[in-house]
C-alpha cells in the first residue's frame, strides 16, 4: 500500500505478477473467475497506458479509473449476494438476513443505471455497523476471504477504494480461501491501487506547488482531487497539512514539529484536524493523519510501532507464508487504534490456522464488535461460537 507521500507504482507489478500465479480455480462455477479475469485484462490495459502515458509526463485519468472500479464493486458484490443466497437458510439466518438488507430498494445501486447517477449509499451501514452483517460473517468458516470480499467490493462500489484494497490485503491470507476467492482478493488490491496510483499522480503535480510555497493554488489542487474522489484520504490529507502550512506562512512562522501545549497559535486548525480525521475514515494507513488530541496522538505511536511496520509484511504479496505471531501483532495494533473491523477480519485468519476458537479469541472478538453493535448481538454470536460443536457455512465455488 502507497502510504503518505509515497506516489510509486511498484506494488502493482508485483501484484500483477502474483495474480499470475496464483491464478483462478477450474470449477464448474465461473461467474468469480469471470470477474477475475475480466480485472486482470482490465488492470493490465491499465498499467500498459499508465506506463505510456508516465513516459509522457501524464497520467491516468481518474474520474474514467473510479468510475470503472466502482462498477466492478457493485457487479462482484451482486455476484457474492447470489452465491450466498445458497446457503441453507434455516440453518444460516443470519446470512439470509444480510441478503435481504442488501437486496432492500435503494440499499445499493442499481446496475442498469450510469454510476454517475447512481444516489449516495452508505457501505458502512450495510456492513461495519449492520449486526446482520456480523452474525453472517461469523455463520461463515473463517479464513474463507468471502465475507471479506462482499465487504470489499461495496467498499469499492461506494468508492472507498483504499480501504477495499487493505480489506482484501488481510483477506487473501486465509488459511481456506480458495483459488478464486485468493485470486479475486489479488486483483480487487490491484484494480484499487489504479484507482489510487492515478489520484497520486494527480497529487504529485499538486505537490510540486506546495514545495514552491503556493499554498493556495496547492489547496485549490487537492480540492479538485476531492471533488473527483471525495474518499481519497491521500488528498484530504495533504489538503489538512496544506492550510496549515499557509497559515503558518502567513503568519510568518515556521511549522513547528515538536509537541505544543494547548490553544497554542502555531496548533493546527480545526478545519485541518477535521481533514485529518476525514483522512483516517478513508485511509487508516496515513501515520500522520492521526493528529488532533491526546488520543489521536498515541495511537500514531502505535501506528509508528505496531500497525504499520506489521501491514508492510502483510501487504508483501510476494510472500505467502502466513505468520501467526504477524497477525497477532497486527490485530492487536488495529484494535488499540480503533480499527476495528480490520482487527476481526485478521483475527479470523488467525483462526483458521488454528482451526478452531479459542477462548482468548472469543474475549477478541467481542472486544471488537461491542465497538460496532448492540452487546445483545455480541452475546449471541459469541455465544453461538463457544458451542463445543460451531456449524458453519462453507463457500464453495462450484455450488
Amino acid at each position: 500500500m502507497l502510504l503518505g507521500r509515497q506516489l510509486a507504482s511498484s506494488l502493482l507489478s508485483l501484484l500483477i505478477a502474483v495474480l499470475f500465479v496464483v491464478g483462478t480455480s477450474c470449477g464448474q462455477e465461473k461467474s468469480i473467475d469471470e470477474f477475475v479475469e475480466f480485472m486482470k485484462t482490465e488492470i493490465l490495459k491499465d498499467e500498459r497506458q499508465r506506463v505510456e502515458l508516465q513516459k509522457r509526463g501524464e497520467g491516468l485519468d481518474l474520474e474514467s479509473q473510479l468510475a470503472s472500479a466502482r462498477k466492478v464493486g457493485l457487479d462482484t458484490a451482486l455476484v457474492l449476494i447470489e452465491k450466498l443466497g445458497k446457503a441453507d437458510a434455516e440453518a444460516f439466518p443470519g446470512i439470509h438476513r444480510l441478503i435481504a438488507d442488501l437486496q432492500k430498494p435503494g440499499a445499493i445501486p442499481d446496475p442498469a443505471i450510469e454510476v454517475e447517477d447512481w444516489a449516495e449509499f452508505d457501505s458502512d451501514s450495510l456492513t461495519l455497523n449492520n449486526p446482520n452483517f456480523w452474525v453472517a460473517y461469523y455463520e461463515v468458516a473463517p479464513g474463507q476471504g468471502v465475507m471479506e470480499a462482499l465487504y470489499g467490493s461495496l467498499l469499492r462500489a461506494e468508492g472507498e477504494c483504499t480501504r477495499s484494497l487493505q480489506v482484501s490485503v488481510i483477506a487473501r491470507m486465509g488459511r481456506r480461501t480458495n483459488g478464486s476467492l485468493t485470486s479475486f482478493h489479488v486483483a480487487n488490491a490491484m484494480g484499487n491501487q489504479i484507482v489510487y496510483s492515478a489520484a497520486s499522480f494527480r497529487i504529485g503535480q499538486v505537490i510540486e506547488l506546495f514545495e514552491k510555497q503556493e499554498y493556495e493554488n496547492a489547496a485549490a489542487g487537492f480540492r479538485e482531487i476531492l471533488d473527483v474522489w471525495p474518499q481519497c484520504g491521500l488528498a484530504s490529507f495533504e489538503l489538512g497539512l496544506t492550510l496549515h502550512h499557509q497559515k503558518e506562512h502567513k503568519a510568518g512562522r515556521r511549522v513547528q514539529t515538536q509537541v505544543l501545549p494547548p490553544n497554542d497559535p502555531r496548533l493546527p486548525t480545526q478545519e485541518t484536524y477535521d481533514l485529518y480525521r476525514t483522512a483516517r475514515q478513508h485511509d487508516p494507513m496515513i501515520r500522520n493523519a492521526y493528529q488532533g488530541g491526546s488520543e489521536v496522538a498515541g495511537n500514531m505511536i502505535a501506528m509508528a510501532k505496531v500497525v504499520l511496520p506489521a501491514y508492510r509484511s502483510i501487504s508483501d504479496f510476494s510472500n505467502r507464508k502466513i505468520d501467526g505471531n504477524l497477525l497477532a501483532l497486527f490485530g492487536g495494533g488495529c484494535e488499540e487504534i480503533g480499527l476495528h473491523d480490520y482487527a476481526l477480519f485478521t483475527r479470523q485468519v488467525f483462526i483458521s490456522l488454528n482451526n478452531k476458537f479459542e477462548p482468548a479469541d472469543l474475549v477478541f472478538i467481542q472486544n471488537n464488535l461491542e465497538s460496532l453493535i448492540d452487546k445483545d448481538t455480541v452475546g449471541k454470536i459469541v455465544a453461538s461460537l463457544s458451542r463445543k460443536e460451531v456449524v458453519q457455512f462453507s463457500f464453495q465455488i462450484e455450488e
